[in-house]
């Protein structure tokens, strides 16, 4: 097949996997963090922020500026915002575009060419890989989320494929793949930092290549460090704003979002759940076990297998952390995407029997089978309610006034009535959350809004909580759906 029809069908079927939910309200599965995300970026776009001062809308009506990953995606984001009308569409288009370059960086990558001395399958296997990244569960949903993922996911493979590239090289055109490299890691660790298990990646790479002469070669090292510094630079300068990503040494905040106590319950769950149904497939299993058995038995490539245990030991260390945000799977797509291409290619080229071809075809074509059935139910959206509150927020409210609502994650309600304020469960805290009413209250908030879910479904509650509130405060608004208090004593 000719080069060109390879980086054609590979972005052709990247674009096509990522085609589903694109137009879709920030309500699908792990809503939450792309609200964040999403309330961030109109932010950017609304007050023409600069790219180092992203500001929330969850934390009272402060405007000061938030600690966030390295915020790079949302700022661009927001940059589009306007364009076509397209608001938080912009984040899907993003983050689709990102996947498809990482596929055709993956095939970079691992292409071999043997006169540059890069790579590190055939042309077809490499080609077969980059295919198999687009259908795999994690990386088909998330590779359209508006979160970072899927620019960090593009910044780790560009890193490997410049490293690659810089290690081959010589003279000024080297220095511009070690810059490459140290930009494309920044990229991918500033916006996530459990993707720093690529500098290990990078490492291996570098010892493939270079043997034991890595060890002793100062520009090798000024890779991890170079970026290290750079990622150290910006959370250095965003822990002096609001809370979003931890920004303290407490040892206590780590161990509450780890959860290592539960450890070994979390790495089972990672090697015999998540990693074969959201990113291998059952077929891909196959094809990843023949890959193996071609690149790490027949063919000796090493680097391959340390490449997927860092990955490995990234997942499990992310404890429960990893375990309760899918997305923290995505970092297996590009490896095992690998294996898969490596299994695809030596099967196709030595049948074992006269059908194995089309046994071959059919497995193939079970993966997207597999992630379509498998994440079918992500792209359901919750709180469909939210998209028509912001016109009963406008017409009883001004656009400034603070707003307290009664749901956990936070900045979802905000973001689609478009006011500031806070959020939380107010059922969760029971009796004892009543006093933080009131604090909010003293601060500015002016109503508090929920769906009539939970205990605020009747209009005469019986829970003691929705019954405080219905004493204490007028309703200003009540329909079938939303339920409206105005903070203020009756």
């Amino acid at each position: 097949m000719p080069r060109w029809a390879m980086y054609a069908a590979i972005v052709a079927l990247s674009l096509l996997g990522h085609l589903k939910g694109i137009t879709s309200p920030v309500l699908d599965y792990h809503y939450h963090r792309q609200a964040n995300t999403a309330a961030i970026a109109r932010n950017y776009h609304r007050f023409d922020l600069a790219p180092w001062a992203p500001r929330i809308d969850w934390e009272g009506g402060t405007t000061e500026r938030a600690a966030t990953e390295l915020p790079v995606y949302m700022w661009l984001v927001g940059l589009l915002w306007s364009i076509l009308e397209l608001g938080d569409v912009w984040g899907r288009l993003v983050s689709v575009l990102c996947s498809a370059a990482t596929a055709v960086l993956l095939f970079r990558f691992l292409e071999r060419d043997d006169k540059a001395k890069t790579g590190w399958l055939d042309p077809p296997a490499a080609c077969l890989a980059a295919l198999a990244f687009s259908v795999l569960p994690v990386e088909v949903y998330f590779g359209r989320t508006i979160q970072p993922e899927a620019m960090a996911l593009m910044g780790t493979v560009a890193s490997f494929w410049a490293m690659d590239r810089f290690l081959a090289g010589s003279g000024w055109r080297a220095f511009g793949w070690w810059a490459a490299t140290v930009a494309a890691a920044t990229l991918a660790i500033g916006q996530k930092l459990p993707y720093a298990y690529l500098l290990g990646v990078l490492g291996f790479l570098a010892l493939a290549r270079r043997g034991r002469g890595a060890v002793l070669d100062p520009r090798i090292w000024a890779v991890p460090l170079a970026t290290v510094a750079l990622v150290y630079a910006w959370y250095r300068w965003a822990s002096t704003g609001l809370y979003v990503v931890p920004r303290t040494g407490d040892i206590g905040i780590y161990r509450a979002i780890l959860s290592y106590e539960r450890l070994p319950y979390f790495a089972f769950f990672q090697v015999f759940s998540r990693l074969p149904e959201l990113a291998l497939t059952y077929p891909g299993i196959l094809f990843a076990a023949a890959g193996a058995r071609e690149v790490l038995w027949r063919r000796k490539l090493w680097f391959m297998g340390a490449w997927w245990v860092c990955v490995l030991i990234d997942v499990i260390a992310g404890g429960g952390y990893a375990h309760y945000h899918d997305y923290t799977a995505l970092p297996w797509a590009p490896v095992n995407a690998a294996f898969i291409g490596a299994g695809l290619w030596a099967l196709w080229k030595a049948p074992a029997w006269p059908l194995s071809r089309t046994a071959v075809v059919v497995l193939a074509l079970g993966m997207p089978l597999h992630a379509a059935l498998r994440i079918n139910h992500w792209y359901h959206w919750t709180s469909p309610y939210l998209l028509n509150a912001k016109t009963t927020v406008d017409r009883v409210s001004g656009p400034d006034d603070l707003f307290l609502c009664n749901e956990r994650a936070s900045s979802l309600p905000l973001y689609f009535v478009d006011r500031r304020g806070w959020s939380w469960d107010v059922a969760e805290l029971g009796m004892g959350g009543l006093p933080r009413v009131e604090d909010v209250a003293k601060k500015g908030a002016k109503y508090f809004m929920t769906a009539r879910v939970g205990i605020f479904e009747d209009a005469k509650p019986k829970d003691p909580v929705a019954k405080a509130f219905y004493q204490r405060y007028p309703v200003v608004h009540r329909d079938d759906n939303l339920l409206i208090f105005r903070l203020e004593a009756k």
